[in-house]
């Protein structure tokens, strides 16, 4: 399946697979090259160990509201085995979606609550992401997102870690 490992990613048209940190350097530098008007993009948990979560991630606090699940909640969504931390679409240029995501976890005051529990794992060094550019795709982005999900939680019986919401 597609979501087991990079390659398997790779193949379905998946590119990037950046860590958050070079990532966060490029967008922060003005140097963040992403191509696409729409598309998907997917973060990956690369760590052999589980994750170091926190009680206060690195989210921001749009319009007052608390980014933070509790701890309990936090730990009780991770998935034993799945690299696929969470899928999200957009209709808007990647670079701009992929780029509020980012700033979102620096702690910005950003709309994309969205993930948000990606922000809870302190080991930022093993979250990376990549995306797939989905403007010639006859499938609608809603379609292919709904679809990537229900395959993973075919395999693994729920949602992806941060896709919280149905």
């Amino acid at each position: 399946m597609w979501f087991n490992s990079e390659s398997a990613l790779k193949k379905q048209g998946f590119e990037g697979f950046r860590d958050v940190d070079s990532l966060t350097n490029d967008m922060n530098s003005h140097s963040l090259r992403i191509e696409g008007r729409k598309g998907i993009y997917i973060m990956l948990y690369n760590g052999r160990d589980r994750p170091t979560f926190v009680e206060e991630g690195s989210g921001g606090w749009f319009k007052g509201k608390n980014p933070n699940y509790c701890l309990k909640t936090v730990e009780g969504r991770w998935i034993e085995g799945a690299m696929v931390l969470y899928i999200g679409k957009t209709d808007r240029p990647l670079r701009t979606r992929i780029s509020e995501f980012l700033k979102f976890g620096q702690g910005h005051n950003i709309g994309h609550r969205g993930g948000r529990l990606v922000w809870q794992i302190q080991n930022r060094e093993n979250l990376e992401l990549c995306w797939m550019n989905t403007e010639s795709d006859s499938e609608s982005l809603g379609e292919i997102e709904r679809r990537m999900i229900a395959e993973f939680k075919d395999a693994f019986g729920r949602r992806p870690y941060a896709n919280i919401s149905a």
